[in-house]
């Protein structure tokens, strides 16, 4: 007997001969590996060439036939190497089957042409549009609507010690956006790799010890835009120096967000992905707060760049007024605009005017004030240049020394530390340093010419400025009028800065001469630029430089999904993909089957028997210090579990997990001499009394820094040493308990030598922020986050430790593979409970790893000695065949079976079936034995979140709410007008008395309160019910 059914490949009908049959496969698990995800399968169906075929294939029997588009449609646009969707009806139009077909063959015998093609289930489908795009590239993780349903809304930004500082406060505070997609995860990264000078560190002396002035003779050393170089005497890591370097922060992933980009996408391509909220809620932290970590951003290569332009420009001043001079004069160099992570080097000589009112016949002489009479005051003029580069905000990232430029001989009667102490130029970086440079008198300057005064570049001296982080450059000038006066035998220097700039004349007699206009040329100087090819600060960070490197979506939520024992289940009316926990994929009643079984056909029954003695769960191998030595010491891998099948014909290892992308960590909590804060005492050594913020990374006695000539010269420099802080100082482990440890585990990302592993795809748990955690804001209250900074590439030649400038960590995450209730692991990222954990003081719940929580009952019921596999021909004459039947439970011959497999169901004719049961020792082991969190929920009058009832009349009345709850609901108000009472019936009633005086005969004023509903099993979980009376105001 035959049954009718249609077929549409595409939109079209297809031609079905008598003898087409259309046989189905479904498959519920790989019994030797039961991580496997299996789809629905036909056998090989055959069609027969007819007109109708003929044109839904295209003529593909043809060998000239040429495909038109390759779209996945029919006729000429129909490709054998793109899916074309199929969906197969009932004589009743019942939706029986859909997926997408795959041509196989055409074949042609004795002129009769036929097509063989194989059905695939949706679920195939699913996956395949999470694996490749229309054209078959393969998708990524980046290729991903990560922050909306705009698939040109991508995650970008710029990496440096802002954007750190940003992402963990938005983190903790749950702001919305790209943050909660992607972070950083603070972790034990071991030593920065490239020409990252890990045993050398620049700083201010006045705040991380040191002398700030060494004088030698007649000269004097200094800082350098107030930092010194330090020589720490050995490498340290960022934990040692306190020094969190923006681009060294491991980048990580919400698994969360990534889900719902993938939920997305999917929709976009006609899916829907449905998830099972017993286990996708926000109770669960296993989804709730696990992320991925992915590699370090400088193991990503950019297209290395450099070269050199030529630049110029100018500025000018007309007419200056009293306080119009005090900003100076700007110069834009074009073109000056750099990518920021370029180091940046900028070289010219200025040219340099003045313009002032018309000259007395011979008095230009007397402009400088020549004659040396101390008693009296005296006058000068003094130019000042800076060379700045700037960032993207205006603010200054590198400048050059201050070059004093002053037009009379006042300069022999300066001191270095007159000259230092003249300042308060608005817009200058005084940072870099003073440098005075003797330029001659304008009366010996040759190209005077009337009232203009000329500097010409030859008396000028190039300056220079490198620096990175810069999107422009330009010249800043200033121009002052220097005052010396000498009261009670003191002489004192000043700057006017409340009168209108002039050139004064002898004082004998007592010209002035106004400065009209003054400004600056530049008519050649060299922007040289150098982009590393290894991501640094201020580099641009793209969705695509993240992710692009990553697993493709379908690989992302396989594994996820094979991680914690997740099923998938296909609605091909909806083309629904529901991703659901095992409790949830089994129906927990039991369907007879007794009488359906074709006891005229072989009914075989075998033992479940493994093909190999164990069963290895484990992520991807690990890399770390002690993992490998974890690894060495108990031969396996840290955080597996092995499983013991009972077979015992060989001693093979399955590994349940191989095609799981994710890979192992471990949680530790390293030990260091330098994991303190040092505060020396006020009879500290040399350059410590006082300081507030001493290096932990001197206490190896190996430190040294360097000063320089003057505060400038890079070239003259001394060595200073005896920084090493002694018995007046404090020091206060991060960890006061544990002296030398850390406060807090982080996941290892290094090998015993210090080197850097790649890290990647390690699942973990944010467990908080240090801001919420006392012990651990107080021991890292010293921690930075910082950039590479120009000082380092001018005083190291590159990237180092800065021991003194930087945002506040105060934000920081704390990820780590285990989640806490205390001093307990109460869940972990690992499949088993290793052996021996790298933290001190810690215990284990005995149901904290992910098999035991997620695998245990089923694998165990599964390869039960007694469980059985029965093969048996079943009638299934009156029901609906489908995928759906691998979920329930059957009865037959005693015994509780569910059902593996279905071979062969016939969509066209009538018969037995060949199945394949496997025996239930325990079904609660299906439908029960998953440990997931408790979710509750509650609701007041339909409302999930807090409101305001309707204002209540002075005369008292009674409110009444419907709860619903999946928990016990409690009510209270801390106002005795407010009465609340939660009935049997499930609505919370709230009397409310009537408003009047004690006396009861004067109305009382208006009132406000509040009822709070929450639940007893989780008090978190609360609505807050606003109640407004009204009332007369006395």
């Amino acid at each position: 007997m035959r049954r009718k059914i249609r077929l549409y490949i595409g939109d079209s009908e297809v031609d079905l001969s008598t003898d087409s049959l259309v046989l189905m496969n479904y498959k519920a698990d790989d019994l030797n590996n039961p991580a496997i995800v299996k789809n629905s399968y036909s056998q090989q169906v055959t069609l027969p060439s007819t007109r109708n075929n003929d044109a839904i294939f295209g003529m593909m029997f043809r060998a000239d036939r040429k495909t038109t588009a390759g779209s996945g449609g029919t006729g000429p646009a129909f490709s054998p190497l793109v899916r074309t969707p199929f969906s197969i009806y009932s004589e009743a139009g019942e939706l029986l089957e859909s997926g997408y077909v795959k041509l196989d063959s055409v074949t042609d015998k004795n002129g009769r042409v036929s097509y063989g093609v194989t059905l695939y289930g949706g679920l195939g489908s699913f996956f395949y549009t999470l694996s490749y795009d229309d054209e078959g590239n393969e998708l990524t993780l980046a290729d991903l609507p990560l922050l909306s349903d705009d698939p040109d809304d991508k995650i970008e930004f710029t990496i440096n010690k802002e954007t750190v500082a940003e992402a963990w406060a938005s983190l903790r505070a749950g702001t919305a956006g790209p943050w909660q997609v992607v972070n950083f995860a603070p972790a034990y990264n071991g030593l920065p790799e490239g020409d990252f000078s890990a045993d050398v560190g620049v700083g201010n002396p006045a705040n991380v010890g040191g002398e700030t002035s060494y004088p030698d003779g007649s000269n004097v050393y200094r800082p350098i835009n107030n930092n010194a170089l330090y020589d720490l005497g050995e490498e340290f890591t960022e934990w040692q120096t306190k020094d969190l370097r923006s681009y060294l922060q491991r980048p990580v992933f919400s698994v969360k967000g990534m889900i719902a980009a993938i939920g997305r996408y999917a929709a976009s391509k006609g899916f829907t992905l449905n998830l099972d909220d017993t286990f996708f809620n926000s109770a669960n932290e296993a989804y709730e707060k696990a992320w991925v970590t992915l590699p370090l951003l400088t193991t990503y290569e950019q297209d290395g760049e450099s070269g050199e332009w030529d630049i110029s420009g100018d500025a000018s001043s007309e007419n200056v007024y009293a306080g119009d001079y005090k900003a100076g004069l700007t110069a834009i160099l074009n073109p000056g605009s750099t990518s920021p992570d370029a180091l940046v080097t900028v070289s010219l000589v200025p040219s340099i005017y003045l313009t002032t009112s018309a000259l007395a016949s011979g008095d230009y002489a007397y402009l400088n004030n020549p004659a040396n009479i101390p008693s009296n005051p005296y006058h000068g003029t003094m130019l000042f240049l800076q060379l700045q580069l700037l960032d993207d905000q205006g603010g200054v990232v590198a400048a050059s020394p201050i070059q004093e430029y002053i037009s009379s001989q006042l300069d022999s009667m300066m001191s270095p530390m007159d000259w230092a102490n003249l300042g308060n130029l608005d817009g200058a970086y005084y940072g870099s340093g003073a440098q005075l440079t003797e330029c001659g008198r304008l009366d010996k300057v040759t190209t005077l010419a009337g009232s203009s005064h000329s500097i010409p570049d030859a008396s000028i001296q190039t300056m220079t400025v490198s620096g990175v982080g810069s999107t422009s450059a330009v010249l800043r000038i200033w121009v002052r009028i220097i005052n010396y006066t000498v009261a009670g035998g003191v002489g004192t220097w000043s700057m006017t800065s409340d009168e209108n700039m002039k050139l004064a004349s002898n004082y004998a007699d007592l010209r002035t001469y106004d400065v009209v206009s003054y400004g600056v040329n530049i008519s050649s100087g060299t922007l040289e630029y150098v982009i590393d090819a290894q991501l640094r600060s201020d580099s641009k960070i793209t969705q695509s430089i993240m992710l692009s490197d990553t697993m493709t979506p379908a690989d992302f939520l396989l594994s996820y999904s094979k991680t914690f024992g997740l099923s998938y289940t296909y609605d091909k009316g909806s083309k629904t993909v529901s991703l659901l926990t095992r409790n949830s994929l089994y129906t927990p009643e039991v369907v007879d089957i007794e009488d359906r079984i074709d006891r005229s056909k072989e009914i075989k029954t075998t033992p479940l028997v493994s093909e190999s003695k164990w069963l290895s769960f484990a992520s991807g191998e690990a890399e770390g210090d002690f993992v490998e030595f974890y690894r060495k010491k108990y031969g396996r891998e840290y955080g597996d579990q092995k499983v013991n099948t009972g077979y015992d014909f060989n001693a093979d290892t399955n590994d349940v997990l191989e095609s799981v992308e994710f890979t192992g960590g471990a949680e530790v909590l390293e030990k260091s001499i330098y994991y303190n804060n040092i505060t020396s005492g006020p009879t500290g050594p040399s350059g410590l009394n006082g300081r507030t913020r001493i290096c932990s990374t001197f206490l190896n006695g190996a430190a040294s820094y360097k000063l320089y000539l003057n505060g400038s010269d890079k070239d003259d420099s001394v060595d200073l040493e005896g920084i090493t802080p002694d018995a007046t100082a404090t020091i206060t482990p991060f960890n006061v308990p544990l002296p030398a440890y850390d406060i807090i585990p982080k996941l290892q990302c290094h090998t015993d030598d210090g080197s850097a592993t790649d890290g990647k795809g390690i699942l973990l748990f944010l467990r908080g922020s240090i801001a919420d955690d006392e012990a651990a804001a107080t021991a890292y209250a010293r921690f930075i986050i910082t950039d590479d900074s120009s000082a380092m590439y001018d005083l190291n030649g590159g990237p180092c430790w800065d021991l003194s400038e930087g945002i506040a960590a105060s934000d920081m995450p704390i990820f780590g593979r285990h989640w806490m209730s205390g001093n307990e692991i109460e869940q972990m990222m690992d499949f088993g409970i290793p052996a021996e954990i790298d933290i001190p003081n810690l215990s284990v719940n005995s149901e904290a790893s992910i098999y035991t929580r997620y695998w245990k009952s089923y694998i165990e019921d599964m390869y039960n000695v007694d469980t059985r596999i029965c093969s048996a021909y079943v009638d299934f004459r009156g029901i609906q065949v489908s995928d759906e039947m691998l979920r329930k439970f059957f009865f037959f011959d005693g015994a509780i079976w569910r059902l593996n497999g279905i071979s062969n169901y016939s969509l066209t004719t009538v018969g037995t079936t060949q199945c394949e049961f496997v025996k239930v020792m325990d079904m609660k082991a299906y439908t029960e034995e998953q440990t997931l969190p408790t979710f509750y929920t509650l609701t007041v009058n339909g409302s999930a979140d807090d409101f305001t009832a309707p204002k209540v009349s002075l005369g008292g009345s009674t409110l009444t709410y419907p709860v619903v709850s999946d928990g016990t609901p409690v009510a209270s108000s801390e106002q005795s007008w407010l009465k609340p009472t939660l009935t049997e019936s499930g609505d919370l009633q709230i009397a409310v008395s009537r408003n009047i005086s004690s006396s009861g005969t004067v109305v009382g004023k208006p009132r406000s309160g509040s009822v709070v509903v929450s639940l007893q099993e989780d008090p978190s979980l609360k609505i807050v019910i606003t109640i407004n009376q009204g009332g007369v105001v006395n």
